[in-house]
């Protein structure tokens, strides 16, 4: 895609004082000076017309280097490279990301260099992998600028090793938010957040600063982890077992009142909640559903 520029066009300058003086006095060469404004007028607004046509068109036309129609190249700034829920989405997404059109990159938000294969496989899939948790706002931008990445897709928006201010100061023509947040990043930089008609429906469009891309279908492609065991049918006699393996700290009293709701409309059903934080005692004791 494009070399391009994301410093905004400038605005059409001001008339010259030589301009303006030439204005007060007579015609200048048998033009009037009421036609001579308007030829002025007209002439600086054409420029800054084309300057501006001219920056969009560069900023979006495929690189030519690459030739017309050259590869999209799509970015994914992402603290979840690794070992962690979001990877088992976007694993799906690289991995059938056709190479003829599409060139990846990943930006790494977060050091997971201890999470071994699971990054490796993924990483492997892109282009280029390229960490930028130690890197300033302005250094990671330039970077992924110097990579003309056309699409940025972020995965992570205010989670742990977000870089939302990293985006907010536009590094590529169109950036959208992706399986990581489920609500709005706040950051008008961001254009798009990708859905579908059943998760983000129309009418929570009032509550999103971005614009929603709806697929047609489900919106995300889980891919199962590895190492997952076989499923195993429960004994015949076992309870009904409902469950929530999410972090606590996203539940509510509205969800936990739900919750209890639902068992005691199934007495003999049991929840399992599972959490690195039920680990403590005393935060196992607060959950009660009553």
């Amino acid at each position: 895609m494009s070399h391009y520029s994301v410093e905004p066009a400038d605005k059409p300058k001001a008339l010259t004082g030589q301009t303006i003086k030439a204005l007060r006095h007579a015609e200048v060469q048998g033009i009037s000076r009421r036609r001579l404004l308007r030829t002025t007028i007209g002439a600086g607004f054409a420029l800054w017309l084309l300057e501006v046509t001219a920056g969009t068109l560069g900023f979006l036309w495929p690189n030519l280097e690459g030739g017309f129609g050259g590869k999209v190249r799509i970015g994914f700034v992402s603290a979840e490279i690794g070992r962690h829920a979001v990877s088992w989405f976007l694993g799906s997404v690289l991995k059938h990301l056709d190479r003829e059109r599409f060139e990846v990159f990943l930006y790494e938000s977060a050091d997971r260099q201890g999470d071994g294969e699971e990054r490796e496989a993924l990483t492997r899939l892109a282009t280029a992998a390229v960490p930028i948790h130690g890197l300033s706002d302005e250094a990671a931008r330039q970077r992924i600028l110097a990579d003309q990445i056309d699409v940025l897709v972020d995965t992570t928006a205010c989670m742990r090793g977000s870089r939302l201010r990293l985006l907010a100061r536009r590094c590529a023509p169109v950036q959208c938010h992706y399986i990581g947040f489920h609500g709005t990043t706040g950051v008008p930089a961001l254009d798009w957040t990708i859905g579908d008609p059943v998760y983000t429906p129309p009418e929570f469009d009032p509550h999103l600063l971005e614009r929603v891309w709806r697929l047609p279908r489900c919106f995300v492609a889980y891919r199962l982890p590895a190492d997952l065991p076989a499923a195993q049918a429960p004994p015949a006699d076992a309870p009904l077992t409902l469950g929530c393996f999410n972090n606590l700290i996203k539940v509510r009293d509205e969800c936990l009142d739900l919750w209890a709701e639902v068992l005691r409309g199934l007495p003999e059903a049991r929840l399992l909640l599972k959490d690195v934080r039920c680990r403590d005692l005393s935060d196992r004791k607060s959950t009660r559903l009553n």
